[in-house]
């Protein structure tokens, strides 16, 4: 069976200890080193080049986050996985950004972390369901403020130009969608289908290079 070799970084030894016991009763699982703090950590992953490296976010009073760049470089092919306790959006996004593979909530359990580890194991990402919601929450505000932005740039034209590309029944849809009403409302009003509705909505948000109702509300309209 091959195995998967890991290093624990965590800076309290007996989360440490409790972890590498319930790690070993996974037969494809080989720790092979642990570390307490950055400087440990260095040494631990540089020499041993583990295929998986379970990190926390604070080592010894120091943020692990800052040094992700440096541990890719010595050891190219480890792919890390964040386990810690906090459930921080800009903790978060910045492992994301810093090109972790895998973010888990600490009050995981083994078959949980083990599943995770499998699955960063095979080149997949993964992440803990209980900071999904987060997650999505910043790309949605992500893309929202990047169109609000377009409309006060030169990409503002190009939206517009979107815009323009409505069909008659499009417009008179994102009009009324723009003022709050849903689909069975907009149906009624326009005597047609709150399914017809639904697949105008659809092609209006692939016009206007959006994905959703909200960031529909979001754009200035040129045509009220």
């Amino acid at each position: 069976m091959e195995q998967i070799r890991i290093v624990l970084a965590d800076d309290h030894p007996i989360y440490r200890s409790g972890l590498h016991a319930a790690l070993d009763v996974e037969p494809d699982f080989n720790v092979i080193g642990e570390a307490g703090d950055l400087s440990q950590l260095i040494a631990t992953v540089e020499q041993l080049q583990p295929d998986i490296l379970l990190l926390d976010v604070i080592l010894g009073n120091e943020n692990s986050l800052r040094i992700l760049d440096f541990l890719h470089e010595v050891a190219p092919r480890m792919r890390i996985v964040i386990l810690t306790a906090f459930a921080d959006r800009d903790i978060i996004i910045t492992a994301i950004k810093s090109g972790v593979h895998g973010f888990i909530i600490k009050e995981a359990g083994r078959i949980e972390i083990a599943a995770a580890i499998r699955c960063v194991y095979q080149n997949k990402a993964y992440l803990d369901p209980r900071v999904t919601g987060i997650v999505f929450k910043f790309i949605n505000n992500f893309i929202c403020k990047h169109n609000q932005e377009a409309r006060n740039t030169g990409d503002g034209e190009q939206l517009l130009k979107s815009e323009k590309l409505l069909s008659k029944r499009e417009k008179e849809i994102f009009l009324l969608a723009r003022r709050g009403l849903k689909n069975k409302e907009i149906a009624t009003h326009l005597h047609i289908s709150a399914h017809t509705v639904h697949n105008h909505l659809l092609n209006i948000y692939r016009k206007l290079g959006i994905s959703n109702r909200h960031q529909l509300m979001m754009i200035a309209n040129d045509h009220e």
